[in-house]
């Protein structure tokens, strides 16, 4: 479990009314590392002295995909955790880190200048970064890596099942407008709001992995 003595339990207390991805998060490899797959920053990995990656906080999921890098390749990476994104890609950029995983706006700058190559996505590939395999096309192996970021709306579990319906289709229906839309390409997010019943099918197949 990624955190401990939380004060209420998920499953328990709250019905999830809709899961709203937040899109596959970029590892971009520092040019100091000469990096262009996720193979070649492994193979680099391996013969560097000493490597850091930056995480965007302890218990994330850039902190796990670091971890089972670790686990899969034999690898001894070293997350580095920053109390959020800015300061992180600041670093990378300076050549202070050799990786970074994040949000693919915040590393926009990165990967503008050159300082940084994306060379892997979580999950699926993204519409801003077409070119850019996923974890699992280049041969991970671990569930980790098809995880579904998300926020999500939740309501104090016994509402009304016509209620929760309700706020499902207004969500739905909002996440398909076309300003909507935009504003999520920019962020690099490719998916809205889900149904209720996408929502309920894709927290019991992933939960068991975050837990």
């Amino acid at each position: 479990m990624l955190i401990k003595d939380i004060p209420y339990d998920a499953d328990k207390d709250f019905t999830l009314v809709s899961i709203m991805p937040s899109g596959s998060l970029p590892f971009v490899a520092g040019e100091k590392t000469g990096a262009r797959t996720l193979a070649e920053f492994v193979a680099y990995a391996r013969k560097a002295e000493k490597v850091n990656v930056g995480t965007y906080g302890a218990g994330s999921y850039a902190h796990m995909a670091i971890v089972e890098m670790n686990r899969q390749y034999g690898l001894n990476i070293e997350a580095v955790h920053y109390r959020g994104e800015a300061p992180m890609w600041t670093d990378l950029a300076g050549g202070f880190i050799d990786g970074a995983h994040g949000s693919y706006s915040a590393a926009l700058s990165v990967l503008h200048s050159g300082c940084g190559r994306a060379v892997a996505v979580s999950r699926r590939r993204m519409l801003t970064l077409p070119d850019v395999p996923s974890f699992a096309e280049q041969g991970t192996t671990s569930p980790i890596f098809k995880l579904a970021g998300f926020q999500c709306c939740a309501v104090p579990k016994g509402t009304p099942p016509e209620i929760i319906q309700k706020l499902s289709n207004l969500l739905v229906e909002g996440g398909k407008t076309e300003k909507l839309r935009q504003l999520m390409k920019s962020f690099g997010v490719d998916d809205t709001a889900m149904t209720f019943e996408e929502t309920q099918k894709l927290y019991r197949e992933e939960s068991p992995i975050w837990l």
